[in-house]
């Protein structure tokens, strides 16, 4: 679980004027990161991800803050698939070591696809969704 809170650090008043606020402004860092607790001045992400084995990862968040800012909030779900755990567990169950080219490819090479949705309702951000396919080369050779 991931908890992070930010303050702009800047008062708005009503006549349009505006005064900078010193310090950590309206945070309370045990309030509203370590308890996860959260007041309408300050903007509140919170995050987790549970992955298993290297090959799949499901991810959740939210971000909560000023209204003129964030619609009221908005959450977001999503997963991840990553080929390098895959062949991590293909070595494990036995894949002939001594194959120079397989051994390139767990050392090397991964593929990732990720993918996240906006649960928010109403507003531009409806049903936002994201999406990508990463290819990952590591020690090449030149």
């Amino acid at each position: 679980m991931l908890r992070e809170a930010n303050d702009i650090l800047v008062e708005r008043h009503s006549d349009g004027t505006w005064d900078y606020v010193g310090g950590a402004g309206e945070i309370s860092f045990v309030d509203d990161v370590v308890l996860g607790k959260s007041n309408s001045a300050i903007t509140q992400r919170k995050g987790w991800k549970v992955e298993i084995g290297e090959v799949v990862s499901l991810r959740g968040g939210s971000v909560n803050g000023p209204t003129s800012l964030y619609y009221d909030g908005y959450t977001t779900n999503g997963f991840g698939i990553r080929l390098s755990g895959i062949w991590k567990a293909f070595f494990a169950l036995g894949a002939e070591e001594g194959n120079a080219w397989l051994t390139f490819m767990r050392e090397n090479i991964d593929l990732r696809y990720d993918y996240a949705k906006s649960l928010y309702s109403g507003g531009e951000m409806e049903g936002s969704t994201f999406g990508s396919l990463s290819l990952i080369v590591k020690k090449m050779p030149f």
